[in-house]
């Protein structure tokens, strides 16, 4: 018999039976496989393996990242078929309510890396959402994402519950994005001692509550502060100096920003402001995005003290030019050079 037929067959009381190679089921891959295709699933879709058996609800049960937008959850024919009326609207977020509720009471336990909230939701779905929160911080999570920017205007945004939070629960939480929410800080605010990002974008916020803010998360790394339309003064000074990376981007009232020492990267988008450092900073990456090219290098050359900056790398630029400054900028600026149409 040839090599390869007697692959196929073996003998079995004297008489030659086909081999018959064992079934392998999904279900008896190594747990980290499985993991992985979990969470490689949509959220609704890797929810429904719970129901396959026990040990299919634990590996779903061990999933990472929660992130809940509307077409995760439901599906885009909802989304079409309801989204032109008020009353299709209302259920779509009845029915997403529904849905992000019955994941997170599946999902008990520690180990969730990333909860992430997309859906236009406002003050009045408060309660919902602080029991989203209260998920968060029972779980542990490491980063939290709310992104409640509407598509039409909202009657009022959502208020963030910063009484959830104490110093014990919120040392879990490193990153925390912010859209169109409400921060009003309360007199009591201790901070959230571990957060290393932060980034609010279409937030309301005062002045004051900002500087608050920032100054009592010792561990921030990164601030983003996007189309944040209150303030008008932004105070980035630190106890520990540990904030490096700044972005600020069409916050259309801000008139001064004050830099921290330990900075070193700084982005910037909107008209020509004041910067004002404590001191010389040592920044290796600036980038400026300025409405007036002119005024802004008239303010670089007059204005900035000498010796501010130290960067390796930036540029300041408009639609229609950029101007590239390269290495070595004491504001005695090396070499300039302008490229048009970039």
């Amino acid at each position: 018999m040839a090599e390869g037929k007697s692959e196929k067959f073996k003998q079995l009381n004297g008489v030659m039976v086909e081999r018959k190679r064992p079934r392998i089921h999904l279900g008896d891959l190594h747990t980290d496989i499985l993991n992985r295709i979990i969470s490689l699933l949509p959220l609704k879709e890797a929810a429904r393996t719970s129901v396959l058996s026990n040990h299919w609800k634990n590996i779903w049960c061990s999933r990472e990242s929660l992130v809940f937008r509307f077409y995760t959850v439901l599906s885009m024919h909802h989304h079409i078929k309801r989204c032109w009326t008020s009353d299709g609207q209302r259920l779509n977020k009845e029915l997403f309510i529904e849905r992000v509720d019955s994941v997170l009471k599946q999902r008990s336990g520690l180990g969730v890396q990333t909860v992430a909230i997309l859906y236009e939701l406002e003050n009045e779905d408060a309660d919902h959402i602080d029991r989203w929160l209260n998920f968060v911080i029972a779980s542990k999570t490491k980063q939290l994402i709310l992104d409640l920017d509407p598509y039409y205007p909202k009657v009022a945004p959502y208020n963030f519950p910063f009484k959830l939070f104490n110093a014990t629960n919120s040392l879990q939480l490193q990153a925390l994005k912010l859209i169109s929410v409400s921060l009003k800080l309360p007199a009591n605010f201790m901070g959230f001692r571990n957060l290393q990002k932060l980034k609010l974008d279409c937030t309301d916020i005062s002045d004051d509550d900002m500087q608050t803010l920032v100054s009592n998360c010792n561990a921030l790394n990164f601030l983003g502060i996007l189309y944040c339309g209150m303030l008008t003064r932004l105070q980035t000074s630190q106890p520990l100096n540990q904030l490096k990376h700044l972005q600020v981007e069409n916050c259309t009232m801000l008139q001064d920003i004050q830099l921290n020492f330990g900075l070193t990267k700084l982005e910037y988008e909107g008209p020509l402001i004041p910067l004002a450092p404590p001191g010389p900073l040592l920044m290796t990456n600036v980038m400026m995005k300025l409405s007036d090219i002119d005024s802004a290098l008239e303010y670089i050359f007059t204005k900035l003290p000498s010796k501010l900056f130290r960067t390796q790398e930036g540029y300041f630029a408009r639609e229609d030019r950029k101007i590239y400054v390269s290495k070595a900028f004491e504001i005695g600026i090396d070499v300039l050079r302008t490229a048009k149409g970039s």
